[in-house]
């Protein structure tokens, strides 16, 4: 995971390089997580979502 970090009140861009695969992930200045979805349109993240579309 590149660019994490833990302030606060900054939007923050990560990204997870994998073996097979890399994806980005943004943190918002309201703390909420968002990734590309299969429509390459960003969408947030969330425990009740189980499914990219």
């Amino acid at each position: 995971m590149t660019g994490s970090s833990e302030a606060r009140g900054k939007q923050l861009n990560s990204t997870y390089n994998g073996d097979v695969g890399s994806f980005s992930v943004i943190r918002n200045s309201e703390g909420k997580y968002a990734f590309r979805n299969g429509d390459n349109e960003w969408r947030n993240a969330g425990y009740r979502y189980r499914t990219c579309r």
